[in-house]
């Protein structure tokens, strides 16, 4: 009987490590596989700007967004809520990394169509990728003011429009942070060539911090680089010369805007 234990157990033990070496072997013959990182952020949205995210194929999405005013005009203004402005717009994905969309803001009752290309996704495992890279495109037309309402008599149809376009990087650096940068081109048909210039260049920058299970905190700001062209100029006394003002050279519009282009 003593024989017989001692003579399972040696054949389980050789069984066992004959299974581990087997294990092993197919372990090295299997491909290596690439882990896309999901969920950057958890919408098409940062705030009110762009996020590298895209909705899924055949998803359609409703976007009800909406701004409100300072809410330093005290209980006459209800706080804010007496100046909201309103966006309207669907979104449908063509495929998981492929999508277009179009819209209404109240502001000027502007009309826009846009699209979003998911170019590349971060991923580790085979495919090492730090990045994902979502490339944004969208065109827009001011309906108002009327043509007849135009003091100049000179708005057509080619000077209500402007584009926009962008080129938007993210990583998902935890589960629990994200950041994001946002190269941005805006181009206006139409502008007060006093004030500014058709063409604005700006760097966004935008985040998402998980504080807890079902609280986050998002940001989103767009530094822009404007032409000296518009700001007023001094007699700076102490050069001897006309200066222009600092503070027009480099401006920070953040989420105080007040239209929703997009």
């Amino acid at each position: 009987m003593r024989v017989f234990i001692i003579t399972s157990f040696v054949c389980l033990s050789f069984a066992a490590a004959a299974q581990d070496d087997l294990l092993k072997e197919l372990e090295k013959n299997q491909a290596p596989e690439t882990e896309y990182i999901e969920q950057t952020f958890k919408g098409t949205r940062i705030v009110n700007g762009q996020s590298v995210e895209t909705k899924g194929q055949g998803e359609l999405e409703f976007i009800f967004a909406h701004r409100f005013g300072p809410m330093n005009g005290g209980l006459y203004e209800l706080f804010g809520l007496d100046q909201a402005y309103v966006r309207l717009g669907l979104e449908y994905g063509v495929t998981d990394r492929l999508g277009f969309g179009f819209g209404r803001n109240s502001v000027d009752k502007t009309m826009d169509v846009y699209g979003r290309w998911k170019l590349l996704r971060q991923s580790r495992g085979e495919k090492n990728m730090p990045v994902t890279i979502t490339a944004f495109g969208q065109a827009a037309a001011k309906m108002s003011p009327k043509k007849e309402d135009d003091p100049t008599g000179t708005l057509t149809f080619e000077n209500r429009l402007s584009y926009t376009a962008q080129l938007l990087i993210a990583r998902k650096f935890t589960q629990k942070l994200s950041l994001q940068l946002m190269p941005t081109i805006v181009h206006r048909n139409r502008v007060d060539q006093t004030v500014e210039d058709n063409d604005q260049i700006a760097l966004g920058i935008g985040g998402r911090l998980k504080v807890s299970r079902s609280v986050a905190l998002t940001t989103i700001q767009y530094p822009r680089q404007q032409s000296l062209q518009g700001c007023p100029r001094f007699w700076d006394r102490h050069r001897n010369r006309w200066s222009r003002i600092p503070a027009c050279a480099h401006q920070y519009p953040g989420s105080y805007r007040k239209g929703m282009a997009y």
